[in-house]
């Protein structure tokens, strides 16, 4: 699906960033479980035609997009720590 190629792209480069900031790694850790798993529940999702399932993939694979990029602007120092 096209997507993916899109959303998957996004989420391992931002992965990367993370990882090379010398981030927590439970925290990267999740963040790839919930890229993994957002992905694979929304092919199914598409493959089964269950909508729920592809929303659910979208929710799964733009929380972990939202989290890492509020992540990677907290340690760039573009967002306060407070």
């Amino acid at each position: 699906h096209g997507n993916l190629a899109e959303y998957g792209a996004f989420g391992l480069v931002a992965l990367a960033l993370i990882e090379l900031q010398a981030g927590d790694r439970t925290l990267l850790w999740g963040l790839a479980a919930a890229l993994v798993g957002g992905r694979v529940i929304h092919a199914v999702g598409l493959l089964a035609k269950v909508h729920l399932f592809r929303v659910l993939g979208m929710v799964s694979t733009l929380g972990m997009l939202l989290t890492a990029a509020v992540v990677l602007a907290r340690k760039s120092g573009l967002l306060p720590l407070g």
